[in-house]
């Protein structure tokens, strides 16, 4: 219902307008389901669920995206660009969540919403299945843009290049990173100081994994965890190491990787239990505060690591939950709460 200073509108199947009197005025159906309605100008303007604005004559009026209704991840860039991931998972971090319409990514180049006609089903070239969760500007190319494809078939990274004059993206390269089908699920990426570029991607024979991008190969090394803990999460850079999240496992990797390229030379930090996490589910989501705490979201409840950077290199670094203090009894904040 829209109440103005002349007329009551109201939507249901139909839309309906009324004198400030009761008195009816009109009533239109505008050909699919709306879920609100006004007047303006002497018209009726009807608000739909897929089609964006219409008025009694069925013209519409919509912005030029992002398109339908779905959104995962949404990244910032310089120039106001935008890049809006639709993708999803299921089942407990497992399954891509496909959608009928298959979206990809949205594009908003600083003035308007592109939309990469790779992703029309009506292309040959398209991927037989499109579950986008991450998508960047490439740090080598700033016409050039990749999205990590979480599918069982053709999975892995995809690297397009955008085209001012056409408005459009075109496919420059498809990095499977060594997938089977149904493994090697790349889900986010992350960028250093440095321009080195790695990709968080889960179910590479049961493990947690980061591909690290080599510019000299044009491919993806491959780094490897030996823990029983397929899922991942997007991993986040901070302090020269990557945090990220486990969540089908009650586990946190922290992976300082000193020289990229060289693997001979990493180390690992694998909390758990012992560390101060709860045995309720998974490690859901990171982020840091200006002071350099990591605030860990988890299944259970919200954990923070102070000045994580160095905590995490002692004998037995310890996340900790917060306590807040009321009439003298200590209650935890968010506890047994998901926290993403």
């Amino acid at each position: 219902v829209v109440v103005t200073s002349n007329s009551i509108t109201v939507t249901d199947n139909r839309v309906y307008t009324y004198g400030i009197n009761g008195v009816s005025q009109n009533a239109v159906s505008l050909g699919e389901e709306c879920n609100t309605a006004l007047t303006a100008g002497g018209k009726i303007l009807g608000g739909t669920v897929l089609s964006g604005i219409k008025d009694e004559s069925n013209n519409t009026f919509k912005p030029s995206g992002p398109y339908f209704n779905f959104a995962y991840n949404i990244n910032l860039f310089d120039n106001n660009q935008l890049l809006v991931s639709s993708g999803a998972r299921a089942n407990n971090y497992n399954h891509p969540f496909i959608q009928p319409q298959e979206p990809g990514f949205y594009y908003f180049n600083g003035t308007e919403w592109i939309y990469p006609s790779f992703f029309n089903k009506s292309n040959p070239n398209r991927p037989i299945f499109i579950n986008v969760l991450d998508a960047i500007i490439s740090p080598y190319n700033n016409n050039e843009v990749l999205f990590t494809n979480y599918t069982m078939l053709d999975n892995g990274v995809y690297k397009m290049k955008y085209n001012a004059t056409s408005k459009d993206f075109e496919l420059v390269k498809y990095y499977n990173l060594g997938a089977q089908p149904y493994l090697r699920r790349p889900v986010g990426f992350a960028v250093d100081p440095q321009n080195n570029l790695f990709v968080s991607f889960g179910f590479n024979d049961g493990n947690p994994s980061i591909g690290i991008y080599d510019k000299a190969s044009d491919d993806f090394l491959i780094k490897k965890i030996v823990l029983a803990s397929d899922g991942i999460q997007k991993t986040f850079y901070h302090e020269n190491m990557l945090w990220t999240p486990l969540p089908r496992s009650n586990n946190f990797w922290v992976y300082d990787y000193k020289n990229a390229l060289n693997l001979s030379d990493d180390s690992d930090y694998i909390l758990g239990t012992a560390n101060g996490f709860n045995s309720s589910g998974g490690i859901l989501s990171v982020a840091f505060d200006k002071s350099g705490d990591a605030w860990i979201g988890t299944d259970g409840g919200l954990r923070i690591m102070s000045n994580a950077a160095t905590e995490i290199k002692s004998a037995q670094p310890k996340v900790e939950p917060i306590v807040i203090e009321q009439n003298g009894l200590g209650e935890e904040l968010f506890r047994e709460s998901a926290i993403l």
